[in-house]
């Protein structure tokens, strides 16, 4: 929640105590002679997100053949992604831990020497490798977005295989629609680059062991009841908008458990 004081009346001959009102976003709180008209801001991404999320004109690729922008991806859709063992794989999309089709976020835009681009928030999870490690899979780390430095290497899809390319530069900007889908693999191909479906957490392995109780669900309920008992609804122009509840429990026990190495705490 971020407070915007709009304006301030000295009112000399008002009483000493504090009388407030609050109507729909608007906040009156009289004291010392002082009236506060605060306008109160709500919304559960501090105004602008600067967490884990891709924009809403980012691509995936589908099990048949075709690319998808983010904000028409849904539940239930086969997306490429990568295994653990680094081989590319589709794996179904299981929930969205964030989805706002008309929130705001703080993007930060890698452009590779190979013309490749991936537009995430700064702590979205993303696969790099340094200058000096030769190109191998297993060298490869996951940061920050925001830690990415010009002259590594990102991981980017070239035909059926992975391969490295060089980042030439990185832009920062906000933009509208916000996204974080969830794989089973925990891994996501967008715009033809690696990136991790996690973010916050800068332990890749920590993340990926936290959701496997949702993806436990989702294979139990799809198997017992298809379609109805799923983490989400099956139809992306019915997801539900704001962040998962699974996640934003994840997330204030990991405040707890975990210090501020480990977890981004906003």
């Amino acid at each position: 929640m971020v407070l915007r004081i709009i304006t301030i009346i000295d009112l000399l001959d008002s009483p000493r105590e504090i009388v407030s009102y609050v109507g729909g976003h608007i906040l009156v709180c009289l004291f010392n002679n002082i009236l506060f008209i605060i306008y109160l801001f709500l919304d559960s991404s501090a105004a602008v997100k600067n967490g884990g999320c891709f924009n809403g004109e980012s691509f995936v690729r589908l099990v048949d053949g075709n690319t998808r922008k983010m904000s028409e991806l849904g539940v239930g859709d086969l997306a490429l992604s990568m295994r653990s063992d680094g081989v590319l794989e589709y794996s179904e999309v299981i929930a969205f831990m964030d989805r706002d089709d008309s929130g705001y976020g703080l993007f930060y835009t890698i452009h590779t020497e190979d013309g490749k681009s991936i537009t995430l928030t700064a702590k979205h999870l993303i696969y790099v490798a340094n200058e000096n490690t030769s190109l191998n899979i297993d060298n490869a780390e996951v940061v920050y977005a925001d830690s990415v430095q010009e002259q590594q290497y990102l991981l980017i899809r070239n035909s059926d295989v992975i391969s490295f390319s060089r980042v030439k530069y990185i832009s920062v900007d906000t933009k509208q629609g916000i996204y974080a889908p969830l794989t089973k693999h925990g891994t996501l191909i967008v715009d033809d680059v690696i990136v991790s479906c996690y973010a916050f957490i800068d332990n890749v392995a920590i993340a990926h062991a936290s959701f496997a109780p949702m993806r436990a669900f989702h294979d139990i309920s799809s198997y017992f009841s298809p379609g109805s008992l799923s983490v989400e609804m099956d139809n992306s122009t019915r997801l539900p908008t704001g962040v998962h509840w699974y996640a934003n429990i994840l997330y204030t026990v990991g405040k707890r458990l975990f210090s501020r190495d480990i977890l981004y705490v906003h």
